[in-house]
């Protein structure tokens, strides 16, 4: 389509990015549950942003790879499509599932799951390793005299390190 045909679309995505920059000094006024329900009605005025840009980017012919370079996050079509009804009225005929088969060129590849890796058999700790990392859990958690290098018992008995320090 023209952009002389999509007038009403570039209109409202131009008025959200107002409008979402218009919520910034709101924003950084504004204490906490009210920051935080403005900091949420912004992300979800982001959210429609996108959904109004890719729908105009594939009215427009173009893929939307060209339009987002270097965000390969999923699209939802199904929002997309929705606005694309809203402001196309050729599309607004359509069905749903022939507005996806004709526009699903234009969209992302979705990325495949990564392999899963092998890294190796599982190897179960013998009873010396799991006693010493025992002993070794127990000895960090005890205090430590770092100026005699011994160990600082903190003990009401005995209120001094061996090298003359007193417990804090």
């Amino acid at each position: 389509m023209k952009k002389h045909e999509l007038r009403a679309l570039r209109e409202r995505i131009k008025s959200l990015a107002a409008e979402s920059q218009a919520l910034n000094p709101m924003i950084q006024s504004a204490t906490r549950e009210r920051r935080s329900s403005l900091r949420a009605h912004k992300r979800s005025m982001a959210s429609d942003m996108r959904h109004h840009l890719i729908a105009y980017c594939i009215l427009r012919g173009r893929s939307v790879a060209e339009m987002e370079r270097g965000h390969n996050s999923v699209v939802r079509f199904g929002q997309a499509a929705k606005v694309m009804k809203a402001y196309a009225p050729a599309v607004a005929t359509l069905t749903s599932t022939q507005v996806i088969d004709i526009f699903t060129p234009y969209l992302p590849a979705i990325p495949a799951p990564p392999k899963p890796r092998f890294i190796g058999p599982i190897r179960r700790a013998s009873a010396e390793e799991w006693q010493s990392e025992r002993a070794f859990r127990k000895l960090r958690q005890m205090p430590w005299c770092m100026a005699c290098d011994s160990m600082a018992l903190f003990l009401p008995a005995k209120p001094a390190h061996s090298c003359g320090r007193r417990a804090a």
